[in-house]
């Protein structure tokens, strides 16, 4: 948990390549095709790093978030935050709850699944609210 923990904290300091760095390198990324319907699943850093970047361009300054949870579920972490930022189109401040499924072995994150629903997100993991 605590990996993730670091790994989320490098995510909201908007210091993106450390972010990936605690990654696989042929890390699987799952978005929500809810909120992205364009977005299929993908793998590996490069495209990540790609899928964020694009992601960040909508938002003055990048996409941001807080963190307000964080917990374990086997070999798998939870983490819900509120996401967002002032869009770049709109000028206005639109924050979301996100939460991200983190997948973690032998000390890196070999999966990432998002979810704007947080209840679809425990479901996932074998939980409900």
């Amino acid at each position: 948990m605590e990996l993730v923990r670091a790994c989320a904290e490098a995510y909201v300091s908007g210091d993106r390549d450390a972010y990936i760095d605690f990654m696989a390198e042929d890390v699987e990324i799952r978005p929500d095709t809810s909120v992205f319907p364009e977005a299929m699943p993908f793998t590996g850093r490069e495209e990540l790093r790609r899928f964020i970047a694009d992601i960040d361009q909508q938002w003055e300054g990048g996409a941001g978030a807080v963190l307000n949870e964080i917990f374990a579920v086997g070999d798998r972490v939870v983490a819900r935050s509120d996401w967002g930022g002032r869009g770049r189109a709109s000028g206005l401040d639109v924050r979301s709850n996100l939460t991200v499924i983190y997948t973690v072995h032998d000390r890196e994150i070999i999966a990432i699944e998002y979810f704007f629903d947080h209840a679809k997100a425990l479901e996932a993991v074998g939980l409900s609210e």
